[in-house]
């Protein structure tokens, strides 16, 4: 059931901010068993993204944009395998709140804008 509910706001993502061709959707957990879905598209390149579910009730998780873009498919699955194995390696708990220290620690692992999408 809450895995359903965990694809549905990514599919709500992807259906309000992902333009072109979903080429895969990789479905994961953190270290500390928290859900995540990392997304390739493609509408000239392939573009990487992920979203990441926070362990909370106020906010359905948080969107991490255009973490990477390839010209080539094998680029991106490379991207994301090093993505994953950093998220199921890493001791960080991702906070049960928003606030901007953990904006910026995020943001520096994935040289991103951080945006939570309720």
């Amino acid at each position: 059931m809450e895995n359903d509910k965990f694809k549905s706001i990514v599919n709500k993502y992807i259906a309000e901010s992902v333009s072109g061709r979903i080429v895969e959707i990789i479905y994961d957990v953190t270290s500390k068993n928290q859900r995540f879905a990392l997304i390739i598209n493609q509408v000239l390149w392939y573009a990487v993204r992920l979203v990441l579910k926070l362990e909370n009730k106020v906010g359905n998780g948080i969107f991490i944009e255009k973490i990477s873009e390839h010209l080539f498919l094998s680029g991106a699955k490379e991207k994301c395998d090093t993505i994953i194995k950093d998220l199921k390696l890493s001791d960080i708990m991702y906070p049960e709140t928003n606030n901007t220290s953990f904006d910026r620690d995020i943001a520096k692992i994935f040289s991103v804008k951080v945006i939570i999408f309720e």
